[in-house]
């Protein structure tokens, strides 16, 4: 009768090891149901991300050409406006006082006689 009661201990025994031996395989595979279907969500995702990347990036690219272009053509024109501005600047001034000096010679010749009655001589 032990024996026969330490079988059915033994019987009742494994049959509960197998049961959750069966539970735990069951909640392992839900699980890696779940984390299947996660990955493949997030590798969507990521490869979505990784497109935008790098059409981002192709635009970055693009927009610094632009701004070297840009840079490098503003620099040429304001080396070409003050070469420019420098030579015109100079020119009017040149222009300004020789106009100027030839007014006050003009009008020191026309009115030399007034000026010295001024002076006094």
């Amino acid at each position: 009768m032990k024996q026969r009661l330490r079988d059915q201990q033994e019987t009742n025994h494994e049959e509960l090891r197998q049961q959750m031996v069966r539970d735990v395989t069951e909640h392992l595979d839900e699980w890696r149901e779940a984390t299947n279907c996660i990955m493949a969500k997030n590798h969507g995702v990521m490869k979505d991300a990784v497109k935008q990347m790098q059409t981002y990036k192709r635009l970055v690219r693009k927009v610094g050409d632009n701004l070297s272009s840009i840079e490098y053509k503003t620099l040429q024109e304001i080396k070409r406006f003050k070469r420019g501005r420098s030579w015109k600047f100079y020119g009017a001034c040149f222009l300004a006082s020789l106009l100027g000096g030839i007014t006050a010679v003009l009008i020191c010749a026309r009115y030399w006689a007034t000026i010295r009655s001024f002076i006094g001589g």
